[in-house]
């Protein structure tokens, strides 16, 4: 709960990663909706307490979500929806694309991950046809 900053414009998340690095991933309002609703309920309680809770099997103990449990739920779910191969990292790789897509800088995208390098990060630039992003890759030397 402590890595969660929510104020009137924007909520904040401090991810820890790999490599033990911290992210801070900006959410605007109008983005963050389901993020309020959810902080809303879930109370503020202890600093030190998950944001996102799962419960394992009927009846069983709250506990943190974890990756592992994140990358089920998106598996599972891309399944029910026909999409094979959808996956957590997936929808990093997407939204980064997209971001990118839309305007933002690669300088702000790497923050937002947490790469080290530029380079990294360029790794997720697409070439355009037209509007419409595809799916090969600008190669960086």
């Amino acid at each position: 709960m402590s890595d969660v900053e929510i104020t009137s414009s924007r909520i904040t998340l401090r991810i820890r990663g790999k490599g033990n690095r911290v992210r801070t991933v900006p959410f605007e309002s109008r983005h963050a909706l389901p993020l309020r609703a959810w902080a809303k309920l879930r109370g503020d309680d202890d600093a030190g307490a998950a944001f996102l809770l799962a419960r394992r099997g009927v009846g069983g103990a709250v506990r943190g979500m974890t990756v592992a449990s994140i990358d089920y739920i998106v598996r599972k779910t891309g399944r029910a929806a026909g999409l094979d191969g959808v996956h957590a990292h997936l929808l990093r790789h997407s939204a980064a694309s997209l971001a990118l897509h839309g305007g933002a800088t690669v300088v702000q995208v790497r923050d937002w991950l947490g790469h080290s390098s530029v380079l990294t990060t360029c790794r997720y630039l697409h070439a355009t046809e037209g509007d419409r992003p595809t799916t090969s890759y600008v190669a960086v030397r």
